[in-house]
C-alpha cells in the first residue's frame, strides 16, 4: 500500500493526539492515520533547517513556518489559531495574541520563481505552550486582509486535519524556591530547589512496539 501511495504522489503518518509522530505504541493509544497529497500546497511548522517539526519546548525556539508547492507571486497572509480537530468552510478563527495584544500573523509575498517560503512566525521570547494550527489564506498583495473576515474558506490552506498543526510544550523540568529556604525531594543538594519530574516512558524492554493494538482514524487530503 505504502509504495502504491508513493507513486500516486502521497505519503502517509502516524501521529498521536497531541501531534508527534509514534515509532512506539501499547493498547488505548489512539493515532491518527494521515495521507497527504504531495503535490498539493502546503503549510507547516519546521526546524531551522526546513525539517518538518510537530512539537517543541517552551524557550527552546520560535515558532518556524515553511509554505511550499505555491504558485510563482503568491501572497498569503499566514495566521497562527486555536488548534481546532476538523477545520470546514465557514469555521471562524481567531489568531492568537501576544501578550501586547498584537496577532500572532505575517504577510507572506514569493519573490521571483520562488514556489515556497520560510520564516519565523512566532519569536522564541513570544511563544507559549499551547496546541496550535496554521492557516495561511492567498491575498492580493496590495491589499489588506479585512479584520472581519476571519472566516475559514474552502480555498485557505491549514497545516493539518484532525491533529495540532504544532504544539509548543512547556519545559518538563520547572524550578521554584522552597518557601521555607531549604532543598526539598528532588532538589539539587543544598541549591534549595524543587524540580517537577517528568512522566516516566514505560518503553518495552525490547525497544521495539509495544504491545497492543491502538485505536486508528485516518484521512486522505
Amino acid at each position: 500500500m505504502t509504495a502504491k501511495m508513493s507513486q500516486a504522489g502521497y505519503g502517509i503518518e502516524l501521529i498521536d493526539a497531541n501531534g508527534a509522530f509514534h515509532t512506539e505504541f501499547e493498547a488505548g493509544d489512539e493515532l491518527h492515520l494521515q495521507a497527504h497529497d504531495r503535490t498539493r500546497p502546503r503549510i507547516h511548522a519546521v526546524t531551522g533547517s526546513g525539517a518538518l517539526r510537530r512539537a517543541f519546548r517552551v524557550g527552546d525556539d520560535g515558532l518556524r513556518v515553511r509554505g511550499s508547492r505555491l504558485a510563482v507571486g503568491s501572497a498569503l497572509e499566514v495566521y497562527l489559531v486555536e488548534n481546532r480537530r476538523n477545520w470546514q468552510p465557514g469555521d471562524p478563527f481567531t489568531p492568537v495574541r501576544n501578550a501586547d495584544g498584537s496577532e500572532v500573523r505575517q504577510r507572506v509575498t514569493l519573490k521571483g520563481d520562488d514556489t515556497g517560503f520560510q520564516v519565523m512566525l512566532w519569536s522564541r521570547d513570544h511563544a507559549r505552550a499551547g496546541s496550535y494550527d496554521l492557516i495561511a489564506r492567498r491575498v492580493d498583495p496590495h491589499e489588506d486582509q479585512p479584520v472581519d473576515d476571519r472566516i475559514f474558506r474552502a480555498s485557505d490552506l491549514v497545516s493539518e486535519r484532525g491533529a495540532p498543526g504544532v504544539v509548543i510544550r512547556e519545559d518538563i523540568f520547572r524550578y521554584a524556591p522552597d518557601p521555607q529556604g531549604g532543598p526539598r525531594k528532588g532538589a539539587g543538594v543544598g541549591d534549595g530547589l524543587i524540580r517537577e519530574m517528568p512522566t516516566i516512558d514505560r518503553r518495552s524492554p525490547t525497544g521495539g512496539m509495544r504491545t497492543g493494538c491502538p485505536r486508528i482514524s485516518y484521512e486522505m487530503e
